[in-house]
């Protein structure tokens, strides 16, 4: 959450869209408690959430095991059986798959874009 504050305060005009959306969905009880139908609607912040974890990942690597062989582009081929490290960081920074790797932009998320 952290790195999404961060990245909020860097960026007002995604500030002032998360603000938008909070106070449409809390109107003018914002002390109320909020509820899982709150959460369901609450989309902008969510976008913000996951492009902030795609910067800055949470965790730098996972660890996979192969079920089958799996060949790679290059005629290289991983035996079932095998354990992977996959890094997380390097893959959510490829511009070939997220151009522009570094800038904070939520709409990636968007479903047309996912």
């Amino acid at each position: 959450m952290s790195w999404t504050t961060f990245l909020l305060a860097c960026n007002p005009e995604c500030q002032a869209k998360v603000h938008q959306e909070l106070d449409g969905i809390f109107d003018a009880d914002k002390t109320r408690p909020i509820t899982s139908k709150d959460v369901a609607e609450i989309k902008y912040l969510e976008m913000c959430i996951k492009e902030a974890l795609r910067i800055f990942p949470s965790v730098p690597f996972i660890s996979r095991s192969i079920t089958s062989d799996f060949i790679l582009d290059d005629d290289v081929t991983i035996p079932a059986g095998c354990d992977i490290i996959l890094l997380t960081m390097p893959i959510h920074r490829n511009e070939s798959i997220f151009p522009d790797p570094l800038a904070f932009q939520p709409d990636r998320f968007l479903p047309e874009n996912t």
